[in-house]
């Protein structure tokens, strides 16, 4: 149960601080757009689904251990998380309110689309018949996404925490439970 406790509130934690999505998403809000709000977090749900079924039917097909593969994957990904400077997500996100709300859904689907984190452990929850997992990865995706953007709109600020390092250290530990545990 602490195993799907933590996976669940890192997910949580790294969705929250993910722009683009928070960024369409306190936008919105300050607008009083909700319709725009709910699209968006459906666009983060829909779009996960389109990587993890890429990722289980060629794991099923090709026999391939998907923990010990994502694994690496997640693994590399959390270390990256340590280089990545913190700059280049902010002038994104600034960029991205100058966008119309067609174009922040469209943009969240389309990132959601693109296989990474989320997708890689809903595949592996799939794969080893863990609905638990699964169902937490989905919901902690759009959910966290939804809390980093009123986070976000309501003026709290998360400035001072060296997020991308957190996150790192997280996804690392994320990686060593699914190679090895």
């Amino acid at each position: 149960m602490l195993v799907y406790l933590t996976l669940g509130s890192t997910l949580l934690f790294i969705s929250a601080a993910w722009p683009p999505y928070n960024v369409y998403i306190a936008d919105a809000l300050v607008r009083k757009d909700r319709l725009t709000v709910v699209l968006i977090v459906l666009a983060a749900f829909f779009g996960l689904m389109v990587p993890t079924t890429v990722i289980v039917a060629g794991a099923s097909l090709a026999s391939i251990p998907l923990g010990k593969i994502g694994g690496a994957f997640v693994l590399f990904t959390g270390i990256r998380m340590f280089f990545k400077h913190p700059e280049s997500e902010v002038k994104t996100g600034e960029e991205a309110r100058t966008k119309t709300n067609r174009e922040a859904i469209v943009t969240s689907l389309l990132i959601s689309m693109v296989p990474g984190i989320y997708a890689v452990l809903a595949a592996e929850g799939i794969t080893k018949h863990d609905l638990l997992q699964t169902v937490i990865v989905f919901i902690c995706g759009p959910t966290g996404v939804l809390l980093g953007g009123l986070l976000l709109a309501y003026g709290i600020r998360f400035i001072n925490l060296p997020i991308d390092k957190i996150g790192g250290v997280l996804i690392v530990l994320i990686s060593l439970k699914m190679m090895f545990f």
